[in-house]
């Protein structure tokens, strides 16, 4: 139903309805589409915006596209502008648009009086933009967006067959941007996740049927670096030694063709890499299988890396919260908890040993623990890891 509507608009173009759908895995979400929709409604400007401005909040991003001899820059003085100051002035801001809706000033405003207004005067018409159309639609979950168009006086403002090629327009865009809903959610949890792993310095790599990899997050890249052992060549993970490589292609080669032929021995193989100063330890996981992605493109086998000589620097704040200590303790405890010495860690902080001595027993007495290696123990393990700074690390 929908598709023979748009067929019967003068509007249609054979090219029109994809570009919805690939602007939304676009680098640049939407951009393709705004431009094209610029051009086809003989506008200056487009843009689209996923939430409205808010007192308190963080400013929302505003996708946007203009033509190139406008005095302005996508995200630039005019975003800028109107995010700042002008928001609260616009009268399609204040306006209650339902999804489905689309106005343009003079359908909520007198245009004798609009001319005369601040909004008017002092942000639309220096950028010489002085009608706008303005579309809200909605996904099911509740995600809004707001497609903008701007014209100059020499064009005209929109008319009703543009508001009605706009509505034309709604199924694709509803599903679209429930499309890009649910990839942003997917992305956010995504990083979530690996930035959790990456806080507890659990190196972890998503490779695919070629071996080559599709994922990597900083922990894993952090491990590699400072492994001298490890790298990163032609988008694959190898050693520098011939002989590791060889083990590590052997033992990720096991994991995936036990993974093809779903035989749970051979599903998850460890290995351990010395390095100069310490070991690094190798598990290779089979992915879960997905029945409606597969292929050699799609995720076969996890990598996780983990170096003991690798710590998360750990915030000192949560530290002294999660174990009733005081500033100076904590600060401490987390050199004591990376493996140092009492000399080493009062030459760290510039401490006299007494004090760190005393200090540690202090810290010792307050964590229930007799000794550092149960206070390494006790702190590695804690949740207190996952308040740390997952760009940081510090060698033990």
């Amino acid at each position: 139903m929908m598709n023979r509507k748009l067929e019967q608009t003068p509007f249609d173009e054979q090219d029109l309805i994809p570009l919805i759908f690939k602007s939304v895995l676009e680098e640049k979400p939407w951009s393709s589409l705004l431009n094209h929709l610029r051009v086809k409604f003989n506008a200056k400007h487009a843009a689209i915006n996923f939430r409205m401005p808010q007192d308190g909040m963080p400013r929302p991003f505003i996708m946007g596209t203009q033509e190139h001899n406008l005095n302005f820059k996508t995200n630039g003085s005019m975003t800028d502008a109107y995010l700042d100051e002008f928001y609260s002035l616009d009268p399609m801001y204040n306006f209650d648009l339902k999804p489905g809706s689309v106005v343009t000033f003079e359908d909520i405003v007198d245009r004798g009086h609009f001319v005369t207004s601040d909004f008017y005067q002092r942000f639309l018409q220096p950028f010489g933009l002085t009608h706008g159309l303005k579309m809200c639609f909605e996904e099911p979950r509740g995600l809004r967006a707001w497609l903008m168009l701007s014209r100059d006086e020499s064009v005209g403002n929109f008319d009703n067959e543009i508001k009605q090629q706009c509505i034309e327009l709604l199924p694709h865009l509803e599903l679209a941007l429930e499309i890009h809903s649910r990839l942003m959610l997917k992305e956010t949890k995504l990083n979530i996740y690996s930035k959790s792993m990456s806080q507890l310095v659990v190196g972890t790599i998503i490779v695919d049927g070629d071996g080559e990899i599709l994922d990597i997050n900083q922990a894993a890249a952090q491990i590699i670096t400072e492994s001298h052992v490890l790298e990163i060549r032609s988008g694959r993970l190898i050693s520098t030694h011939p002989h590791i490589s060889s083990e590590l292609t052997k033992t990720l080669t096991e994991v995936m063709e036990a993974s093809r032929s779903q035989d749970q021995l051979f599903s998850l193989r460890t290995m351990t890499i010395e390095t100069a100063d310490n070991h690094i330890g190798i598990l290779i996981k089979s992915a879960p299988h997905n029945q409606w992605y597969g292929g050699a493109s799609a995720p076969h086998a996890i990598i996780y890396l983990r170096d003991p000589a690798v710590s998360p620097v750990t915030s000192e704040m949560l530290m002294g919260e999660l174990f009733s200590l005081s500033p100076a303790e904590a600060r401490i405890a987390i050199q004591l908890a990376l493996g140092r010495s009492i000399a080493e860690t009062a030459r760290h902080l510039n401490l006299n040993e007494s004090t760190v001595r005393t200090q540690t027993k202090r810290i010792f007495s307050k964590t229930g623990v007799s000794r550092q290696g149960e206070l390494i123990v006790l702190i590695n393990q804690s949740v207190v890891r996952l308040g740390g700074d997952s760009e940081k690390y510090e060698p033990a």
